[in-house]
């Protein structure tokens, strides 16, 4: 009973994580993810951040990204690649990521690409045993006005 008693103790002494520091955020399917954009020396554009599982129990793994400077016309004019920290996003750990992009020149945004893999666990589905990718864009990503406390994902 003790035991009980102090562990309730513990629990409820835990302090949620404040994400409000990161200029821009999105939430996806199952990964909100919180980020910052600076522009380095070297004239590079780095983007940290974290991927963070609030809710769901089976954690998504493999979280990887793909930063892309596009021209005014939509075309890619640089591209970087990388992956979040730890194999998988367990619920309530943030799982860090940073990227940095060498632009070109004549990039007017960059898009960031996310793909995680997840395996659904629910008892109704054949698909159960079989995980599924999940790919989702946040497009101007490091945009003045876009993302603060807010979600815009696009397909």
């Amino acid at each position: 009973m003790v035991a009980c008693a102090a562990d309730g103790g513990l629990l409820s002494r835990q302090v949620i994580p404040d994400y409000s520091h990161f200029a821009h955020s999105s939430t996806g399917r199952h990964i909100t993810f919180y980020w910052d954009c600076v522009r380095t020396e070297s004239g590079s554009l780095r983007l940290e951040g974290v991927g963070v599982n609030t809710w769901e129990p089976i954690p998504p793994r493999f979280l990887e990204f793909v930063l892309s400077g596009v021209d005014a016309q939509g075309r890619i004019l640089s591209r970087t690649r990388g992956v979040a920290r730890g194999v998988d996003v367990l619920q309530g750990f943030p799982s860090p990521f940073s990227l940095e992009l060498k632009e070109q020149g004549g990039e007017v945004r960059v898009d960031l690409l996310y793909q995680y893999q997840f395996l659904d666990d629910s008892f109704d589905r054949l698909s159960r045993r079989f995980p599924s990718y999940v790919t989702q864009q946040v497009r101007d990503a490091c945009g003045s006005d876009a993302h603060r406390n807010r979600s815009r994902v696009a397909p």
